[in-house]
């Protein structure tokens, strides 16, 4: 399934009580589970994680079903498509104490990690550049295991030794966790993926200074860190924003 970055919001309204945990500002990925018909509308809906008020899972299961993609045809036939979604969002306190505004966009279209465990970071990265592109490239199985394709580094200042073992750990680390496969007209199919991490190595003494909540809840330029399908290999393809 097709791949794109999305700079759009999904613009939803939440209400919730007044003094609820969620009255401040939150960043957080929301994981769903969605059906595309032939004709590329989202026929089913789940949220996969986390958690969530019931207002909240509304708002997102609402945006979640405005979204439109290119129709789908393997071997030249209409087919359904079942994949997975992530989503970077967040919540803001509106001007009235009671509201909630509610931002959604795409992250990434493809099998996702069921652990969700974070990617492994490398001595010989940290003692690297100080900012070095890594790009896995790696399959999930029909059965719900993966395998390793390679992995791009730019710069690629590594050692034959340091790249063999940071190619090892990713190795290693991609091939121990379990995905859920997409499905084509209800059967586990492969999927090629690709999955970019950038590692930033400071050098000061001094913290560094935190991510302004305010420009990643305006969606500006959130963090690439999730798979996402490999450019030819996709089958979801995003037509629009929600309505």
């Amino acid at each position: 399934m097709p791949f794109r970055h999305h700079r759009f919001p999904l613009l939803a309204a939440a209400v919730l009580a007044a003094g609820s945990t969620w009255a401040n500002e939150h960043l957080l990925l929301i994981d769903a589970e969605v059906t595309v018909a032939a004709d590329g509308t989202v026929s089913e809906a789940r949220l996969s994680g986390p958690q969530l008020p019931q207002a909240i899972a509304t708002a997102a299961l609402d945006n979640i079903h405005n979204l439109h993609f290119k129709p789908i045809e393997v071997n030249g036939a209409a087919a359904t498509v079942t994949s997975q979604l992530r989503f970077h969002t967040c919540l803001r306190a509106s001007e009235q104490a009671a509201a909630l505004q509610f931002a959604m966009q795409l992250k990434a279209i493809g099998p996702q990690r069921i652990d969700r465990a974070p990617p492994p970071i490398t001595p010989a990265l940290l003692h690297g550049a100080e900012r070095t592109e890594l790009n896995i490239k790696f399959a999930v199985n029909p059965d719900g295991s993966a395998s390793f394709h390679g992995l791009d580094m730019d710069p690629a200042r590594l050692g034959r030794r340091d790249r063999a073992a940071v190619e090892k750990q990713y190795r290693r680390w991609i091939e121990s966790a379990r995905y859920t496969p997409e499905r084509v007209n209800g059967l586990p199919v492969a999927t090629h993926m690709e999955w970019p991490i950038t590692v930033t190595v400071s050098r000061s003494l001094s913290p560094p200074e935190p991510e302004s909540v305010q420009t990643a809840c305006d969606l500006a330029e959130p963090a690439d860190s999730a798979p996402r399908v490999a450019g030819e290999q996709a089958r979801l393809r995003l037509l629009s924003e929600a309505g």
